[in-house]
């Protein structure tokens, strides 16, 4: 459930993987967590943006989509290169 979600998301544990994948030293990430839940029907969509937000360090996105989604029901997240000026 989702409470079970938040709190592995939450864990020191967690934390700690985060850094190791990212290659950030122990102790860079701290317990201040940002965490929003979107809802998306068909044909919704964000706009483009950044998530450079304050002293944020790594941005994620979990997906809970229904089992049965294919490539062909939409929804792929796409990134783009960031560009100075």
């Amino acid at each position: 459930n989702v409470w079970k979600l938040k709190q592995v998301l939450y864990s020191s544990e967690f934390r700690h993987l985060m850094e190791d994948v990212t290659n950030l030293p122990r102790g860079t990430l701290t317990d201040e967590i940002d965490c929003a839940a979107n809802c998306h029907t068909k044909g919704c969509h964000l706009l483009c943006h950044d998530d450079v937000i304050g002293t944020r360090k790594i941005s994620f996105i979990i997906y809970l989509t229904d089992p049965s989604w294919t490539k062909e029901d939409g929804g792929a997240l796409e990134l783009y290169n960031h560009k100075d000026g």
